[in-house]
Formats: C-alpha cells, structure tokens, sequence
C-alpha cells in the first residue's frame, strides 16, 4: 500500500465545456475551440459558481414512487417555483436571426439563469477569472445553472435546434443587462464571491485546513494530497491516522450531498472522526474528504478513481482508514489499510494499531 507507486490521475475528458481562441470568431455555431484543445472540466465551472447536471433525458421528467421526477426534486431542492419551456430554431421562434444576435450579445442578470435541454444543441459561453471564454456544450439531458452576475451569452449548433424548459425561482423573467455593467451590484456581488474573496472550503468535520482537515475538489488533485501527507505529515513513530471518505459533492443551496446514502452516511462519519480524536490525543487523526462530482462519476467506469491502483472506487460513499507504517530501516514512508467500508460505522477505531 505504499504511494510510491500510485499513478498521477487524469480526468476523463467529457467534452462538457473548452477554452475558446482569443479575438473574433467567424462562425458562433461552431465549436470554436483552440488548437490543441483546452478542457475545461465541471470542477472548474463549479469554482466559476457554474452548476452542472448531466441527467437522463429519457427519464428526467418521469415521476417515481413519490410522484416526482428527477426534475421535480432539483427544483425542490434548489427553490425553483415556475418553469416554462421554449424551442429555439427558425420555424419556432419568431425574428430568430434578431433574437439569436440578443442572446449572443455578451450580457449578465440579476437573477440565476437555469435551463434544461430537452432536444437539441446549444452552447453557452462563460467569462472566466481571465476574462477568457469558455464554451459549455448543452444537449438533452444536461441542466445548467448560471449565477446571478456572471458574463455569459448563449447560441445554437449549425443544426439551428434547441429545445429547453426555462426554471425559475419566482415570476419567469429574462431580463439581460450588457456588458460593460461592471459597476452592477450583482455583477460586484459575483466576483467578490468567486473572484476576489471566495468561499474557503469546508469538510463535514469543519473547514479545510490543509492540516487536520482537507478537502479535495478534484480527482487529479487527489495523488499530490496523499504524497504530501504520506512524505511530510504522517509521522510514522505515532502511527498517525489518515481516514479517507469519498462521498457525493455538496449542493451549495442545501448543503447536501447528491447521493442519499452520502446523506445519512455523513453524520456517521463525521461523529466517527472526532470521536477517534478524542481518543487518540497523542497521534494526529487526519480527515481527507474527496468530493465526487455526479456528472463525471456516474455511469462512467473510466472516473480516474473508479481505475485507481490503491482507491478502486466502486461506490460511495466509502471510507478507508489507514495508519502510518510503523517505521524501520528498510520500507519507505507508507501506509498501512486498517478498514474499507462501504456502509460506514465508527468499528475501524476499535482496529487501529497502538501508537
């Protein structure tokens, strides 16, 4: 189990979403991605407060047991009240070359923009921290969230076809406000919130602190964290504890995860870790909480962490718990696994070695 040996970790490559090349474009219906390509994953919309769910399209608005679709409970979920649908393409909606041009003039609102595609092709694009384009590809099925304050604009495919439901969290309005407007409250409100002051991340045991608490946000980040704290932070004479939980991102409007067994399970966990703290005062007890995004977890069997040499993710949540090796004058810093669990309890504390 040494981490000598762990593979560097690469992101699937989804195609959600690009870098656009600088300067004019010829065509806005086309890709219009740089040369070589420049992926931009759903970790780095979410950073932009751009939220992202790839939903399938052939059972989205189909009610379950409890009479509500998948649809019905985002919107529950996330305060939306009203929705109303529109279909973009030349038959369809009237003075389509005008209004397509409106829609693509780079503008922002006031309110969260969310669209669900039911048909169709469209892209939006979005200003980034450099001020750069990226271009996010909506087909039926995916569902967006843009922020209130965020420079954004919208156009269709060469096929000329978008079909979406519009959500809304009050009285359907779509009002946009060109750029410049960077003197707009909302649009000041955005960047401090994303930009200039964001939000320090927090695990379920409290805020990441890159000591006693850390939070990863993305699976190619997640082999740079276990070699920092394998080489520089477990002291192996202690035999310090790393406890490692893979769970469901949390939604930022309800502060739960989107996996339900993510739910229940994290309280658990979380009651686990400080219990085995107060009972370990002499060694550190080390808290990494890896966030799995939906949209590139689910039905993906390629997820770097689904593939990983020491994690093989199969579902979550999961926790493994482990120990530093206790040290001698052949092995190289390592870990020793005391437990994997997949339906979590606080056993492992009864199985960790003595210090």
């Amino acid at each position: 189990n040494s981490f000598c040996t762990l593979l560097d970790v690469v992101m699937g490559d989804l195609d959600i979403a690009w870098r656009m090349p600088e300067g004019e474009i010829a065509d806005q219906r086309a890709e219009n991605r740089c040369t070589p390509n420049q992926a931009v994953s759903i970790e780095d919309l979410r950073d932009l407060g751009v939220l992202h769910w790839r939903l399938d399209p052939a059972t989205m608005l189909t009610p379950g047991d409890d009479g509500k679709s998948r649809v019905d409970k985002i919107c529950d979920e996330m305060g939306y009240k009203n929705r109303d649908q529109v279909t973009c393409s030349p038959d369809k909606l009237p003075e389509y070359d005008k209004k397509l041009a409106m829609f693509f003039q780079e503008h922002i609102h006031e309110d969260d923009e969310i669209r669900l595609i039911l048909g169709g092709v469209g892209y939006f694009d979005v200003r980034d921290r450099e001020d750069r384009w990226v271009r996010i590809r909506m087909v039926a099925g995916d569902l967006i969230v843009l922020p209130a304050g965020i420079y954004h604009r919208f156009t269709m495919d060469s096929s000329d076809y978008t079909q979406a439901m519009r959500l809304f969290k009050e009285v359907p309005v779509w009002t946009p406000i060109n750029r410049p407007c960077d003197e707009n409250d909302v649009r000041k409100q955005y960047v401090e919130k994303y930009f200039t002051n964001p939000a320090k991340a927090h695990t379920i045991v409290g805020e990441h602190d890159g000591a006693m608490n850390l939070y990863v946000a993305r699976a190619d980040q997640f082999d740079g964290v276990m070699r920092n704290l394998v080489s520089a932070k477990l002291r192996p004479a202690h035999r310090d504890v790393l406890v490692l939980y893979f769970s469901g991102v949390h939604n930022p409007v309800s502060k739960k995860s989107w996996c339900p067994d993510c739910v229940d399970a994290d309280p658990v966990v979380a009651t686990a870790v400080h219990k085995a703290r107060a009972l370990n005062k002499d060694r550190k007890v080390i808290f990494v909480e890896v966030a799995i995004e939906r949209t590139t977890y689910l039905n993906n069997p390629e997820h770097p962490l689904r593939k990983h040499p020491f994690v093989q993710l199969a579902s979550i949540p999961t926790l493994i718990v482990a120990a530093a090796r206790a040290p001698s004058e052949t092995d190289e810093p390592g870990i020793d696994v005391v437990d994997r669990m997949e339906t979590v309890s606080d056993s492992w504390i009864e199985k960790l070695p003595k210090a």
